[in-house]
């Protein structure tokens, strides 16, 4: 069975900040606050990413997590899905008289 290694990379989404929420993570506390630019970002992202697979790595890149498509799923789709999951299970017991 061949391994190989495979780089995954999370592109930023429109919501990227600098909260510092990130504990101990020096780059994260002495950037807290500080003025982000989530388009500068993803297209840092995407020169990492190019770069890596330029020198021979596989990479992967994820799409940023859309907080509308979450929020549409939650809303509507979950609802409407929960009861056919929630109903019953059918009884199949055989029953002998």
């Amino acid at each position: 069975m061949k391994h190989f290694e495979v780089n995954f990379d999370g592109l930023v989404g429109p919501t990227h900040n600098y909260a510092g929420l990130s504990f101990g993570n020096v780059a994260s506390q002495s950037n807290a606050n500080a003025v982000s630019s989530p388009r500068q970002a993803a297209k840092q992202g995407l020169a990492k990413a190019k770069a890596l697979a330029d020198m021979g790595m596989t990479q992967g890149v994820l799409a940023p997590r859309s907080v509308l498509i979450f929020r549409l799923c939650v809303v509507w789709v979950l609802p409407a899905a929960m009861p056919r999951y929630l109903k019953a299970p059918p009884n199949n017991q055989n029953k002998s008289s």
